[in-house]
């Protein structure tokens, strides 16, 4: 009795396959190894054969990488998994179909990039082995170009789609460009001639009027004088960093310069003078007192500290009265 089930199983199992490969030749292909027909068509991209088969292989391997058990391509079309998969590539054939159309592509540095990142290629120290990379591509019936092709189109395929996820708009002032520039318009008229209808005569002028122009437009042919300089500009900020002064050097510009370094001492002075020295005598009192401010006797003159201001001075300018001044302290008032 197990011995029936067990052939019946097997029958229907290549019933299955016979009706895979019929199904395959409606679409031109004998056999996945000798056809490079295509089984479907989305704009200007196909679908090969050699893809579906690669997929298909690719699916098979997952799956027995999850069951840990190998399902045939027969056992997988009664699973349905076949037109998931031509499903998966049609779709994959759309986005790739609406990358061209849009002109999309990924640079030859983005794609060594992309190689050079992929784990299954590189050596123990984490680095692109070319050997590796070679070995892991015949394993799959791949070539490289075939390889590097596809993953290029992938690249590219996730531009569109991530664009796509985000909802990605093109900018106002792209947009604005492209729409001016798609609906530019331009209103013209023309008048037909014949040769007929055209007298072409050719005049070739002789030494003498040459000459006679350009004497008379010699400023269209002179150009005024040039010189062809070559220099090289050096800063202080260029060679700040090289240059290394011994303190002897410093201390001898120093004495050199000593004019614009050393300057006299100077005071913020005010004055006021009074009509005679009694007057000055009874103010300083009362300051002395502290009967009264400097300020209030100011005030007291019909004067501003303005007017008595006499700014920013040395010693010799205060004559006699320099030493006093410069003996006393801020704010002190001297008589």
């Amino acid at each position: 009795m197990a011995t029936s089930i067990k052939k019946l199983s097997n029958t229907f199992v290549w019933i299955l396959m016979g009706l895979l490969i019929v199904g395959l030749a409606g679409f031109g292909a004998v056999n996945f190894s000798s056809s490079m027909s295509a089984i479907a068509l989305v704009g200007e991209e196909e679908v090969t054969v050699d893809e579906y088969l690669r997929e298909m292989q690719r699916e098979q391997r997952a799956l027995q990488a999850q069951g840990g058990q190998s399902l045939t391509f027969a056992q997988m079309a009664a699973f349905g998994l076949d037109q998931a998969v031509l499903s998966r590539l049609i779709s994959i054939a759309s986005i790739d179909n609406e990358v061209k159309s849009l002109g999309i592509s990924v640079g030859d540095d983005n794609l060594r990039q992309e190689l050079a990142e992929i784990p299954a290629f590189q050596d123990a120290s984490g680095k692109f082995d070319r050997q590796a990379y070679k070995f892991a591509l015949q394993n799959v019936n791949l070539t490289e170009s075939d390889f590097e092709a596809d993953l290029r189109r992938e690249s590219a395929r996730t531009l569109v789609q991530g664009a796509i996820v985000v909802g990605a708009k093109m900018p106002n002032t792209m947009t604005k460009t492209m729409t001016d520039y798609i609906g530019a318009r331009r209103s013209f008229s023309y008048v037909p001639f014949s040769p007929d209808q055209i007298a072409l005569i050719q005049v070739v002028p002789d030494d003498a009027e040459l000459m006679a122009f350009y004497d008379a437009n010699t400023a269209q042919f002179t150009l005024p004088e040039t010189k062809r300089i070559t220099y090289a500009h050096l800063s202080p900020d260029m060679i700040l960093d090289t240059v290394e002064v011994s303190e002897e050097a410093l201390r001898a510009l120093y004495a050199e310069r000593s004019d614009q370094y050393q300057v006299a001492e100077r005071r913020l002075v005010e004055r006021l003078v009074f009509a005679d020295e009694a007057s000055a005598t009874a103010a300083k009192a009362q300051l002395d007192a502290a009967e009264t401010t400097f300020e209030a006797l100011v005030e007291a003159r019909g004067l501003s500290l303005q007017d008595i201001d006499l700014g920013d001075v040395t010693q010799p300018a205060l004559g006699a009265a320099g030493e006093a001044v410069f003996a006393a302290a801020v704010h002190d008032v001297t008589g």
